[in-house]
């Protein structure tokens, strides 16, 4: 269990697992004393980890946002895996004693690099390093990009920036805005050594962010010069030659840099005309964060207010969260001043009528409130009823039991326990009789005989049709012995089952042993 609290972060260099992915042999030896050594056990084991696939639940998020555009000049690039060993737990080059990630993240415009999504994995990396890498022509499919040497050595990391570029981010589980849905608030970060950002000219500049595998690739990505690199580097490579590189792509996503979009300018471009404008000025803004604003009270007297939201020039201290109010009225407070300070009533009002604009918000209210009040009748009744205070009874317990006493007593005597049952109709007296229907006649304008014919096929006889009382089977042997005829269709249904049973042996049921035309006249002819 972390002991971060919100809002606080812990770095580390890396999370290195126990193995990395590979094969591995266990050899078990054993020496007992006096017996000497046991015949040694081999077994052999993988493990395994990701290779050119990342599955959409390992990444916790990225920056910056997916088809995002704004001015991200001034951050990195990076992505954050669930995972926090995942950076680590593959080998970029076979016994690397430094263990550096295998994962490395960059940003390409599309002049620079050209996605091949969906492709065989033996055309994402070179031929040479299939064996090594264990693919066959049955590995699959993966995404993959190709570039040219001259953006790779001006755009990719150094392999001793590989280190730099990696770390696992520590935070509170309970942290949501940090940690998401990370199980151990442990995260794998890999950052982009490069700035993305728009053409000198001011032109926007779409970005591709590509997660991709270094997995024996060091040879190829740009040597340590010993020089550093003046500014930011070059905003776009012209790829000269052809792209011959190709890396095979675990994650991806675009985005546009552009000239302006960062949370300052877009605050700054803000346009608030919307809002209007406040009559007199400026309102007097306190230290706070307070602004003075008109206020007409339930009486119609006219007076001034204040008000903040939730946006504050310093930090505000949390009021305890004490006793739930029920109304907006009771967090309005008294300023020192003798102001009303209405900021919490308003924000009691705000999230009241947010919450009543939600459905299924509203739909679990007053499923709990029913339940609820249900809960509360029943203990505050029963107290009231004689004897179940003096006898100890717990008020719940016995209204359930009372509950269940009431549902048997309905579910054995319905009319007993609500009486007798009522139509669904209750028709006038004397509806449809002669007089009714002349008057109906004569008030439409129809004939009599049309309207008697319409009223009676409009009836609805819910008893319906009488049918003929069935006849009593008869079940006497001495019946059956007097009127064979009666097991007629027992014989019938014998006879299918013997030729059923004659097929299954293997045997013709249309020889004279199963002549169908043998009929018994009596019951021990039929039973043998």
């Amino acid at each position: 269990m972390s002991d971060l609290d919100t809002g606080e972060f812990r770095l580390r260099s890396s999370v290195l697992p126990t193995l990395p992915a590979g094969r591995y042999r266990a050899e078990l030896g054993h020496t007992i004393d006096g017996v000497g050594a046991v015949e040694p056990v081999t077994r052999t084991f993988a493990v395994v980890a990701p290779q050119f696939a990342l599955s959409a639940t390992e990444v916790q998020s990225v920056f910056p946002p997916p088809n995002s555009e704004g001015s991200y000049g001034t951050r990195l690039a990076q992505i954050a895996l669930m995972r926090r060993t995942l950076p680590w737990e593959r080998e970029v080059t076979p016994n690397d004693a430094q263990r550096r990630p295998w994962l490395a993240l960059v940003v390409l415009t599309d002049a620079e690099a050209a996605l091949r999504p969906g492709r065989p994995v033996t055309e994402a990396v070179p031929s040479s390093l299939h064996a090594a890498l264990g693919i066959t022509e049955t590995s699959g499919t993966c995404d993959h990009i190709e570039t040219s040497p001259a953006v790779v050595a001006r755009t990719f990391p150094r392999p001793d920036e590989l280190a730099l570029l990696c770390h696992v981010r520590e935070v509170a589980v309970g942290d949501t805005e940090l940690a998401g849905a990370d199980a151990d608030g442990q995260l794998a970060v890999v950052l982009c050594a490069r700035v993305p950002r728009p053409l000198p000219s001011g032109e926007k500049l779409v970005y591709g962010a590509y997660l991709i595998s270094l997995e024996h690739r060091l040879d190829v990505l740009p040597t340590a010069t010993g020089t550093p690199v003046p500014g930011l580097g070059p905003v776009q490579v012209d790829p000269v030659g052809p792209k011959t590189l190709r890396f095979p792509v675990l994650a991806r996503w675009r985005f546009t840099a552009a000239g302006h979009g960062d949370f300052g300018s877009i605050m700054g471009d803000l346009h608030v005309g919307g809002l209007g404008t406040a009559p007199g000025g400026c309102p007097a803004v306190a230290p706070s964060g307070h602004v003075a604003i008109a206020h007409r009270g339930r009486r119609g007297e006219e007076a001034a207010a204040w008000y903040r939201g939730p946006l504050t020039p310093r930090e505000v201290v949390r009021r305890p969260a004490g006793h739930p109010l029920f109304a907006a009225d009771q967090a309005r407070a008294i300023a020192t001043d003798g102001l009303e300070d209405l900021s919490y009533a308003a924000a009691f009002e705000l999230g009241r009528l947010l919450a009543m604009s939600d459905p299924r918000f509203l739909a679990e209210l007053l499923t709990w409130r029913r339940e609820s009040m249900a809960a509360a009748t029943v203990a505050a009744t029963l107290p009231l009823v004689p004897g179940v205070t003096d006898l100890g009874i717990d008020p719940v317990a016995a209204g359930q039991q009372l509950t269940v006493a009431v549902l048997d007593r309905m579910a054995t005597d319905l009319d007993a326990t609500f009486g007798e049952r009522i139509p669904r109709v209750d028709l006038p007296p004397g509806f449809a009789s002669p007089d009714d229907l002349s008057d109906i006649a004569q008030g439409y304008g129809l004939d009599l005989a049309t309207v008697k014919r319409i009223v009676r096929d409009a009836l609805i006889d819910v008893a319906g049709p009488q049918l003929p009382p069935a006849p009593a089977l008869e079940s006497s042997f001495a019946t059956l012995a007097a009127n064979p005829a009666l097991l007629g269709h027992l014989r019938a249904e014998l006879r299918r089952h013997v030729r059923a049973l004659a097929v299954t042996s293997g045997l013709d049921p249309d020889t004279d042993r199963f002549n169908p035309g043998f009929a018994p006249a009596t019951i021990p002819d039929l039973y043998g």
